[in-house]
This record gives C-alpha cells, structure tokens and sequence, in this order.
C-alpha cells in the first residue's frame, strides 16, 4: 500500500472516529434533555426538597393510608427514643407499631396499614380444634426501617364478641363466654 493510500485511510478512520464521538443529533435532543433533568436533581440540595416535612411526634395517628414517608422516617432515624404510630382498623381494632429512633438505619417508606377480619377463617378456627373466634391479620408488604413492635387492642373488639356470645347463650355464667 502506498504512502498516499496510508495516509487517506488513516484520515479516514480518524474522521470517522471524530464523527462518531460527536453525534448527528442538534443538541436539543431527548438524551440532553434527560442529562438537563439528571443534573436539576443532581443540584438541588436536600434542604430544598425536606422543607415541607414536619417532624414526627413521640405518638403520630396514622393517616388513612398508613404511609409514613421517608422523608418523615428520617426526622426520627437515629435519635434515642421510642416513637408510636396509632391507627385504627375498618372494624374498629386499634393497633400500635413501635420504634426505637436509635435503630433506625435505612429510613425508608413504612407501610403500616393493618386491616383484621374474620372472613376466611373457617380452616383456622377447625385446625384449633374448632375454635368459636379466629381473627386474620393482613399488613401490608414493606421493608421495615427498624425492628418494630405491632400492638393489637382486642379490648373493644373482645367486648363486643363476649356480648354476642352471652346474649346468644343465656346458660352461660361466664360473661365472657
């Protein structure tokens, strides 16, 4: 190959190489766009997007949702005390999740709905030997931020089941069954 062949070819395979580092496209493009986006978030500082977080409590009701946000999480992670997170069932159970501040290491988004109901319980109540209650308890899929405690108050709930029970048997002189 001659000299002059050599060095079209080189020139060549150097515009190429050029070329392909540059791009066709007019700069305005939907990938400039999304690096545009990209560095918006890059930029903005945490204190920007937590300004309109408030601080949990020691005791927060839970909102219908259930959801306490992460961002809401953080205000609490590391800090040495017990916070709680009240809420009540649709069939009027109330319930408590608890938390240690100081065990919170991944704050992330809990999802701490409970919902209870006694339908579908039909197997469980023969598998206990035919057991007169069964309650089932249904939370919803999450990873937890820290160990937590669930607390149910069956007190209501209990009432009104040993009520029902003893109007139904009058024979009965336990009030509770």
């Amino acid at each position: 190959m001659s000299r002059k062949k050599k060095g079209l070819a080189l020139w060549l395979a150097l515009f190429l190489g050029v070329s392909s580092l540059t791009g066709c496209g007019s700069g305005n493009d939907n990938m400039t766009q999304l690096s545009q986006k990209g560095a918006d978030i890059m930029n903005s500082s945490d204190e920007e997007q937590d300004t309109d977080v408030e601080p949990l409590k020691t005791k927060t009701q839970l909102p219908e949702d259930g959801i306490i946000t992460q961002a809401q999480m953080e205000t609490i992670a590391g800090k040495d005390e017990k916070f709680y997170f009240v809420g009540k069932t649709d069939s009027g159970i109330g319930y408590k999740w608890t938390y240690n501040g100081s065990q919170i290491q991944n704050p992330v988004e809990q999802k701490l709905l409970v919902q209870c109901t006694e339908d579908g319980t039909e197997e469980i109540k023969k598998a206990a030997n035919n057991a007169p209650y069964a309650l089932k308890v249904t939370l919803e899929k999450m990873n937890l931020a820290a160990p937590a405690k669930l607390t149910l108050n069956l007190n209501e709930y209990c009432e009104d089941l040993y009520q029902g029970k003893w109007q139904k048997d009058s024979k009965t002189d336990n009030p509770y069954f």
